[in-house]
């Protein structure tokens, strides 16, 4: 499975990559970058879910995400982490535009990105064909 995470704060690229290989170890390739321009030429449909901050220098978060869109990323496949109230990002990014929002500081918030990432790897496990002799 393919994620790219995009994030200009080093700390949560760090700690979202360490968490993601801890958890599903070699099922996942995570590619990271600091910077969106840096990412839109990564995205194309067969990333399985990207992970992007909606406080990106140089290409804010609504644009960000309709270019991704336009790369071939399905909106159901793109979680928004967010500093900001997560009612005020959904102004400019509505319901249906992307599979989550997820606020940075709350841990809760945490969990709710894990149980959404153990459901789109299982999709992926699914989707695999059988090992040779089966």
């Amino acid at each position: 499975m393919k994620c790219v995470i995009v994030d200009d704060d080093p700390l949560v690229g760090w700690y979202l990559r360490r968490k993601l290989r801890e958890r599903y170890a070699e099922e996942v390739e995570v590619r990271y970058f600091r910077h969106p321009l840096e990412a839109l030429p990564h995205l194309r449909p067969d990333v399985d879910v990207l992970i992007m901050d909606y406080e990106l220098p140089d290409l804010r978060g609504p644009a960000f995400l309709e270019g991704a869109v336009q790369r071939g990323i399905d909106r159901s496949r793109i979680i928004v982490l967010t500093s900001h109230d997560p009612d005020v990002v959904r102004r400019s990014i509505p319901l249906g535009h992307c599979l989550a929002i997820i606020h940075k500081q709350d841990r809760a918030q945490h969990d709710v990105l894990q149980m959404v990432m153990d459901a789109l790897v299982k999709r992926a496990r699914s989707k695999r064909p059988p090992p040779d002799g089966l």
